[in-house]
Protein backbone atom coordinates (compact mmCIF):
# COMPACT_ATOMS: atom_id res chain seq x y z
CA UNK A 1 0.00 0.00 0.00
CA UNK A 2 1.39 3.37 -0.98
CA UNK A 3 0.01 5.85 1.55
CA UNK A 4 1.25 8.78 -0.56
CA UNK A 5 -1.47 7.81 -3.03
CA UNK A 6 -4.13 7.55 -0.31
CA UNK A 7 -3.62 10.79 1.65
CA UNK A 8 -2.25 14.29 1.32
CA UNK A 9 1.13 15.16 2.95
CA UNK A 10 -0.55 17.16 5.75
CA UNK A 11 -2.76 14.24 6.84
CA UNK A 12 -1.77 11.88 9.64
CA UNK A 13 -3.17 8.52 10.56
CA UNK A 14 -2.57 5.00 11.81
CA UNK A 15 -2.57 1.57 10.31
CA UNK A 16 -4.13 -1.11 12.48
CA UNK A 17 -3.69 -4.65 11.20
CA UNK A 18 -4.39 -8.07 12.64
CA UNK A 19 -1.07 -9.40 11.32
CA UNK A 20 2.41 -7.94 10.77
CA UNK A 21 2.53 -6.28 7.35
CA UNK A 22 6.29 -5.86 6.97
CA UNK A 23 9.48 -7.03 8.63
CA UNK A 24 11.22 -3.66 8.27
CA UNK A 25 8.78 -1.72 10.48
CA UNK A 26 8.26 -1.89 14.24
CA UNK A 27 4.97 -3.65 14.90
CA UNK A 28 3.49 -4.33 18.30
CA UNK A 29 0.87 -7.04 18.55
CA UNK A 30 -2.42 -6.49 20.33
CA UNK A 31 -3.36 -9.03 22.96
CA UNK A 32 -6.38 -11.20 22.04
CA UNK A 33 -9.51 -9.15 22.85
CA UNK A 34 -7.50 -5.98 23.51
CA UNK A 35 -8.91 -2.51 22.94
CA UNK A 36 -6.36 0.29 22.54
CA UNK A 37 -7.12 4.01 22.39
CA UNK A 38 -4.47 6.27 20.87
CA UNK A 39 -4.10 10.00 21.60
CA UNK A 40 -1.55 12.04 19.63
CA UNK A 41 0.23 8.87 18.51
CA UNK A 42 0.59 7.32 21.96
CA UNK A 43 -1.44 4.65 23.72
CA UNK A 44 -3.82 6.42 26.08
CA UNK A 45 -5.78 3.34 27.19
CA UNK A 46 -5.61 -0.43 26.94
CA UNK A 47 -7.91 -2.92 28.61
CA UNK A 48 -5.07 -5.49 28.69
CA UNK A 49 -1.85 -3.66 29.60
CA UNK A 50 -0.55 -1.11 32.10
CA UNK A 51 -0.10 2.31 30.52
CA UNK A 52 2.02 5.03 32.09
CA UNK A 53 0.34 8.24 30.89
Amino acid sequence: MNLAEEKSPDQEGYIVATKRLTKAEHWEDFEPGELIVFTEGKIAYSNKRDINV
